[in-house]
Parts: C-alpha cells; structure tokens; sequence
C-alpha cells in the first residue's frame, strides 16, 4: 500500500478535528454528515488499492494528493463554519409562495412518478441487465420524447428540495391540520427521481435519494424537538429497507458474476480514479462537459472540443472515462488544475459569505432564511451527490431553476417581506 494514498484522509480529519471545534457529530451536523461520506470513500480507495493496485494505470502521485486535500479544505470549510451556529427559527419569507412551491412540487413529483410507472414494471418484469445493454446500444425506447416527459424529469430532479419541504411542512403546522399528510405527500412524491433513474434499470436514484433525505433531516434538525426526530429516523430506517430490494436486484442482475467486488469498487474507485485524472491532466473544455446547458445561454457556440474526444484520450492511456472521481476529478476536464482550484475557491468564498454572521449578539445569527437553505442545500447536494462524480452536470436546468427561485425569495426578503415558521414542539 502506498502510504501517500492517506493523506487526502490524514488531512481532512486534521483540519476538521484540530482547525473547528465542536464534537464531531455526523448525525447533527451536515458538514460531519458530507464528511463521513468522503472518509469513508477514501478509506476504502486506500484499501481497494492495496487489494487491486491494477485499479489504478499510474503510481500515486503526492502532487495528486495534495491537489485533492486542498480542494477538500476549500469545500468543506463553510459548512464546518456554519454547523457551529445555532439556528432557532425559519423564516420562510413569503408564506403563499412557500406553500404554492409545496403544491406545486408535490403534484409535479406524482406526476413524474405516474408517468415514469409503467416503463418502471416493464424494467423490472423482465431481464433487468439486457434492458441496461439495450440503453446503451440505443435500442431501448426510453428517455424524453414529449415536452411532457421533459416536464416530468424536470420535476423529478427537485427531489431533494420535495424531500426538504417535506420535513419542514411535517414539523410545523403551515397547513394547519393537514401539515403533517401534506409532509409526507412531499416526502413520497420526492420518489420521483428514484422512479425516474429506474427506468434506465439505474440505481443512482436509490443512492442519491437516501443521501439526500439523511442530509436534510441532519439540516433542519436543530429545529425540531426530539419526538419529531426519532419518527422521521424512524420513518427513514424503514424507507432505506424498501429502497435496497431494487437497488440489489439490480445490482445483482448487472454484476451477478462478480457482485461482492461492484458493491465494494462503488465506494473505493474514486481515489485510484482521482489520481489517474490529474496525471493524466486531460485537455480544458472550458464548461463544455458539466456546464454545457448553463454556458450555451450565454456563448453560442460550444463545442470547443468533442466529447468523444476526451474519452478517446483516458482509452489512450489505460483509463475508464467513466468510472468515478469525485466531483473534483469531474470538474478538472472543464477547469483544468488552476481553474478547478480558483473556481471551488471563489464558490466557497460566495457560500461562506452568505452563511457568515453579522455579529455574534445579531438577532438575524438565529434566523435561517429560506432563499439561503435553498442555496446551502444545493452547495451540499454537491458533495453528497460528488463523492461519486459531479451529478450536475446532467442538470444544468435544475441548476438554474434553483438558483433562480432562491433569487426570487431573497429578492422578497429584500424588499422587507418575513414569516417565521412556529415549529411543533
């Protein structure tokens, strides 16, 4: 084993543990929660490396490995500043509006799941890994072929959002008497995605959605009292049983012969991966890979280099274009070395500054604002999402969506607008 595989471990724990002090609680606080994700994937990359040192086309590289540490400090360093607050109220902004999105994405997220239902039994009543070989061939009739499919997707995407509301309309009563059926209408139409993932037999879904509802319930936690939480973990515990049937069904169908060593690599690839991608320093498509969608609105033309092009080149040299890497590894073939780093740094520097406080005796300090948990959930949907590769690049539209409504409810913040949510206690 290569000992200088460790460090990326080595050093986000030190910086954690030695630079923010507070008990380490990965069921509390969301940047432990991120956090136990990356270590965990890094301790087992350590230990996939040293069982199949194959895994990996070039020796480990400490320039790598350093590279990798920074852009974990960068990254986590605003979610560990701001767990240290202590949040007592929301203040939701414009209560129609917050009510209107919960509508809205609840029909929208059963919509998705009705439209998305059928194509789902026809997956999984037949041989779930030739359906996979069809998709990939191209001969499968799947994916968005109405403006009605386009819609469905769409909403489905807002999962984790569906998720968050969810919770938050289940601990309040923003709905009087039915706030609490009206949560769990939001959390069960946040299976949209999962239904929409397998219609491609994916499990990603699966993955992304317990992530996804573990994070939010740590995220607004402190919150609740502790009757509400021992239900909704309760309530997760139960899902997280149901979900894994699909999930290793699937897994079993695709990776039957050699099953034990897929469900270890899907956790343990991304260290070997990570190092062969910055070796290998593959050409800058400046935007063309993940933010293709986000980019073509503001330049017309985007096809500085073709796609294929880049895989062709990882093939060149021994390395699975698709395998992951962490969302890092992810954006270096948009940025490059230097641009990833300046980029995740001016990121980081944005979501710092709108976490910061005031003052330490501002009574704005104990107030959480619903256009700034929006955006703190998207800056942490791509770790949680990233400890595999970079999710979003296959939802630029999402993206913007989101980004836009948080403008919309901090612009009404702005103009003076307030509505604190009175939580259950």
């Amino acid at each position: 084993m290569n000992v200088i595989l460790i460090m990326p471990l080595i050093v986000l724990i030190s910086f954690r543990v030695l630079l923010f002090k507070g008990k380490f609680s990965p069921l509390r606080n969301i940047g432990d929660t991120i956090s136990v994700l990356f270590l965990l994937s890094l301790i087992m990359g350590v230990i996939f490396s040293a069982i199949y040192p194959e895994c990996s086309q070039f020796e480990p590289s400490l320039a790598a490995m350093v590279y990798l540490s920074t852009c974990f400090i960068l990254y986590f360093f605003p979610l560990y500043y701001f767990q240290r607050r202590k949040m007592m109220v929301l203040n939701v902004v414009n209560l129609f509006l917050f009510k209107f999105l919960c509508i809205f994405l609840l029909i929208g997220g059963f919509f998705a799941i009705i439209k998305s239902f059928p194509l789902v039994m026809q997956v999984f009543g037949g041989e779930i890994n030739v359906f996979r070989l069809a998709i990939s061939a191209g001969t499968a009739d799947v994916g968005s072929k109405t403006i009605i499919d386009t819609f469905a997707v769409g909403f489905s995407t807002f999962f984790g959002i569906a998720q968050l509301l969810g919770l938050i309309v289940f601990s309040s009563a923003l709905f009087g008497k039915w706030s609490k059926w009206i949560g769990l209408m939001l959390l069960f139409s946040s299976f949209s995605y999962v239904f929409n993932v397998f219609t491609f037999a994916g499990r990603d879904g699966v993955v992304y959605w317990i992530l996804s509802f573990l994070f939010n319930i740590c995220l607004i936690k402190g919150l609740l009292n502790a009757t509400y939480v021992n239900k909704l973990n309760y309530l997760f515990g139960f899902i997280v049983l149901l979900l894994f049937v699909p999930f290793f069904l699937i897994s079993i169908s695709r990776f039957s012969s050699e099953f034990f060593y897929y469900i270890f690599s899907y956790m343990s690839q991304q260290l070997c991966t990570f190092n062969d991608v910055y070796v290998l320093d593959p050409p800058i498509y400046y935007g063309d890979l993940n933010f293709s969608g986000i980019k073509g609105i503001f330049i017309e033309e985007t096809s500085i280099l073709p796609r294929d092009a880049l895989h062709d080149y990882y093939f060149s040299h021994g390395v699975i274009p698709w395998r992951f890497k962490f969302f890092i590894g992810s954006l270096l073939a948009d940025f490059g070395r230097m641009g990833t780093i300046v980029f995740m740094g001016v990121i980081s520097f944005l979501i710092f500054i709108l976490l910061v406080k005031k003052r330490r005796d501002c009574v704005n300090d104990k107030v959480l604002s619903f256009d700034v948990l929006l955006l703190l959930y998207f800056y942490c949907q791509i770790g949680f999402m990233g400890v595999f590769y970079f999710k979003h690049s296959s939802l630029n539209n999402y993206v913007l969506s989101l980004i836009g409504l948080a403008l919309i409810f901090l612009f009404l913040r702005l103009m003076g607008l307030k509505s604190i949510v009175s939580f259950k206690k």
